[in-house]
């Protein structure tokens, strides 16, 4: 063979090593940088599990559906054969009229974004059993605490009675119940923290909270 011969097939050796080189190389970015993604996509849908899954602790237990308001109205029976689907059933008095309009738009978009995910078998409401939803919610909706009509709310009973509350939802008006309800209502809520798993409070404020309710609650 000639030299020339040689020199030509040690350079087409040399460019297909290099050739190879290369190659390995680039899938190997490729495949580092798509484990790396697939890693960052994972650890987002961690998180918004989580986030998801925290919300809904906070939901109360075991509530009954014919312990809600008109519980053989339309409306009680859509927030049943929906809302149920996903979590534990939530009461209207969850929720201000004007927050449970931000929770039903934060609801559907969490349906339509997640129905092939977590939540890919769940029915979707139409439209028009969205607004009869809706509507029921607000009507039973929790009464806020009106704060002109509650002057002693910077007494140290006050103080804890909003605290204490306002751990899982608006500060309620203390006129939703009368003086012999208030006890029962403030240890169902007791209860509920316990089930989400919630830091518990001590005796102390439990009954100053509802002694506080007591005296602004109905007869």
């Amino acid at each position: 063979m000639k030299k020339g011969e040689k020199l030509a097939i040690g350079l087409a050796c040399a460019a297909i090593v290099g050739v190879l080189i290369g190659t390995f190389y680039l899938e190997s970015i490729h495949a580092s940088r798509k484990n790396f993604s697939a890693a960052q996509s994972n650890q987002a849908g961690r998180a918004g599990r989580t986030r998801v899954l925290s919300a809904l602790q906070r939901i109360p237990r075991a509530i009954d559906p014919e312990a809600l308001p008109e519980p053989q109205r339309r409306g009680a029976m859509l927030l049943t054969t929906y809302c149920g689907q996903c979590h534990d059933l939530t009461p209207p008095t969850m929720h201000t009229a004007d927050e449970w309009n931000d929770v039903l738009l934060r609801m559907r978009d969490h349906i339509t974004q997640r129905r092939g995910g977590i939540l890919g078998r769940i029915a979707m409401p139409t439209q028009k059993d969205w607004a009869v939803l809706q509507r029921y919610l607000e009507k039973n909706a929790l009464q806020a605490l009106d704060t002109n009509v509650v002057t002693d709310l910077d007494s140290p009973a006050g103080r804890t009675f909003q605290e204490l509350c306002s751990r899982c939802h608006t500060t309620p008006d203390p006129n939703l119940h009368t003086v012999h309800e208030w006890p029962r209502v403030v240890l169902r809520m007791k209860a509920h923290m316990q089930n989400a798993r919630l830091a518990l409070p001590d005796n102390q404020v439990i009954e100053e909270s509802i002694r506080f309710l007591q005296a602004h609650g109905r007869p």
